[in-house]
């Protein structure tokens, strides 16, 4: 071999070794670019698809924070017009969830902070009549929470744990008082309420207020969520989770608590579960923990389908169905399968929103779903592939709460009003 030759090798060897060394380099100081743009390759889900079936509830002669009896096929593609604005809460709410409208023979009935129920018609959208709810000692520490309706009853929650049962003209019939606070809406079933409190849940007579039954899920966890807490029901079976933190399964049947063996899944404890998110789909109870570690559980056969499997870079999550929708800090819309962690699709949306934006509700289209957003932006998708159909917007910003009424949109916003829209 000549000596040109040797030269030549040597210097091939150097140059390898050399990018090596800044390859273990780039390594070793944690500015690999894949991890900085955070490049994911994530299992794809092949062989099944978003699930668009209408699961809402019929219409009946209740109404409370959890349940949307007035849906209709909303057309993401035709025109949306602000039609009226109330100015329902006159104040601020101070966490994300509004106090419900009642809709109640042609009328939209609200309660604001000063417990006073304004009417609205329907029709001409002009203030009827206003109630004042009397002998209720309102201050800072005392607001309505929750409001609901039975029939021509409505019940009332206030933070510092009064409970109320009024009348269609505003006058108390039976009222209630614990010494907690109380930010989870009321929840009505079977005709009563359910009440989540700080460390115990309570079915009440809707009739009278008497307890029919009480389970307490206390522990040594000082973190109480301002936000209140969770509740959802699968038949006879309730699912909630606590101000606390914990996490309860009651059989309403034999009135005794439901043992899903959730401890398998070790939950982590911190304020940030005030982010937590809980599902029913079919048999399975799906829980996002601290918007990072999705759970499944199969509630009858009592079997974990997925424990604590990670989600990264999560900035806003919604279920819908089989689906726990991500939008992440660069605007990608993620779908994945809550059976499997499997993903349905992605979908880039950075040319049409921010990373900072929520997304508020998920509804189904023909063959699409359509999803709203806090900042009044609405995307409709094919639920097939994630790839945008059409785009749509309301005139709305800080929205916190989406709702369809008869063929009117009401979106909630933060400052306490309501628009209202129409197509």
């Amino acid at each position: 071999m000549s000596f040109k030759n040797i030269i030549n090798i040597f210097i091939i060897l150097l140059c390898f070794n050399l990018l090596s060394c800044k390859s273990l380099d780039i390594l070793s100081n944690g500015n690999d670019p894949i991890k900085k743009n955070k490049i994911i390759h994530e299992i794809k889900d092949l062989e099944a698809f978003i699930d668009i079936n209408d699961y809402t509830f019929d219409k009946i002669k209740t109404e409370d924070y959890y349940k949307d009896y007035f849906t209709i096929n909303f057309n993401p593609k035709l025109d949306i017009k602000k039609i009226h604005t109330i100015n329902a809460f006159d104040k601020k709410y101070e966490n994300d969830r509004p106090l419900k409208s009642i809709i109640y023979k042609n009328n939209i009935i609200n309660l604001n902070f000063k417990s006073e129920l304004k009417f609205t018609d329907l029709k001409t959208f002009k203030t009827s009549k206003v109630l004042q709810i009397n002998d209720v000692l309102l201050n800072n520490d005392s607001y309505p929470t929750s409001i609901s309706r039975i029939s021509e009853k409505f019940y009332i929650i206030y933070s510092d744990g009064l409970i109320i049962n009024v009348d269609i003209e505003g006058k108390i019939i039976w009222k209630k008082k614990y010494k907690d606070v109380i930010r989870t809406p009321l929840k009505i079933y079977d005709n009563n309420l359910l009440i989540v409190m700080s460390d115990k849940i309570t079915l009440i007579n809707s009739s009278n207020g008497s307890v029919i039954w009480e389970f307490a899920y206390k522990n040594n966890n000082n973190a109480i969520s301002s936000f209140g807490g969770e509740i959802l029901n699968l038949n006879h079976l309730l699912f909630f989770i606590l101000p606390n933190n914990e996490i309860g399964q009651i059989d309403t049947i034999f009135k005794t608590k439901y043992d899903l063996e959730f401890e398998k899944i070790k939950i982590e404890n911190s304020l940030k579960n005030s982010f937590d998110k809980f599902h029913l789909y079919e048999k399975y109870f799906i829980y996002f923990n601290q918007q990072k570690y999705l759970s499944t559980i199969d509630i009858f056969e009592k079997n974990i389908i997925i424990n604590k499997q990670k989600i990264l870079d999560s900035k806003s999550a919604y279920f819908f169905n089989n689906t726990l929708m991500i939008l992440n800090s660069n605007s990608y819309l993620k779908s994945y399968n809550v059976l499997n962690k499997k993903l349905f699709w992605e979908t880039n949306l950075s040319d049409y929103i921010k990373s900072d934006v929520k997304i508020i509700k998920i509804s189904k289209s023909v063959e699409s779903i359509t999803i709203f957003f806090n900042n009044g932006k609405i995307i409709q998708l094919n639920h097939l592939n994630g790839d945008i159909i059409s785009k749509n917007l309301i005139n709305s910003k800080n929205i916190i709460k989406i709702e369809f009424i008869n063929d009117y949109i009401f979106a909630y916003t933060k400052n306490g009003k309501i628009n209202i829209y129409k197509q």
